[in-house]
């Protein structure tokens, strides 16, 4: 545990859990993500402190990645969206003052165009990968992966000119709202959208 780190204080904190959590296994949480653009984006959390995905055992990122993948085809069945993965594995120091620098795992579904996924993998530079376990080339490292609807995996480590939160900014001009999209802004965090994404994570996890 991270005593200045937010994740943390929510994993080791059940208070701050409450209606949020989706599942809650050994290794892992799921919870609702923050100031989401549109309905059913969640985060895979480690409850250890790392900065990436990449930080996992091998065993630990299938398992993880397991999770990701079940939640996709069931989202998949119950809001007839396609779904994706994103993460910007971090490093402790974080890119700027509010980064968050404990591994969360993004699986957001959404009907990008193309042109909103050329935006977030040419904006982070990304090349084509094999299999999810290529990430761990860039444990303690900082990269960006990103899965595409039809399962293409991409990842970068061009980091340092990036669009911060490229992947809200993306959705939320495909969305046509504002270019400067701010998921920690209080008026970002919809109340109905909350509600439905946790109401379908709690159904779908019944049939884990």
């Amino acid at each position: 545990m991270n005593n200045k780190c937010v994740l943390c204080e929510i994993i080791n904190n059940p208070i701050y859990l409450e209606d949020t959590i989706i599942y809650d296994n050994k290794k892992f949480i799921v919870k609702s993500a923050k100031g989401m653009v549109t309905p059913f984006h969640y985060l895979i959390i480690p409850k250890k402190h790392i900065n990436s995905m990449a930080e996992l055992t091998e065993k630990n990122l299938n398992e993880m990645y397991r999770i990701a993948k079940f939640m996709s085809n069931e989202i998949k069945k119950h809001t007839k969206k396609e779904v994706v993965f994103f993460e910007h594995g971090s490093l402790s120091s974080g890119r700027h003052l509010e980064s968050i620098v404990h591994a969360h795992f993004h699986v957001i579904a959404y009907n990008m165009t193309e042109f909103t996924k050329n935006l977030i993998i040419n904006g982070c530079k990304m090349n084509k990968i094999s299999s999810i376990f290529d990430i761990k080339k860039s444990m303690y490292k900082d990269y960006w992966f990103f899965e595409d609807e039809k399962g293409n995996l991409y990842h970068s480590n061009s980091v340092s000119d990036v669009l911060r939160s490229i992947i809200f900014k993306a959705i939320a001009l495909q969305e046509k709202k504002d270019k400067n999209y701010e998921w920690r802004e209080e008026k970002n965090n919809d109340k109905n959208k909350l509600v439905i994404t946790i109401k379908l994570g709690k159904k779908i996890f019944k049939n884990y």
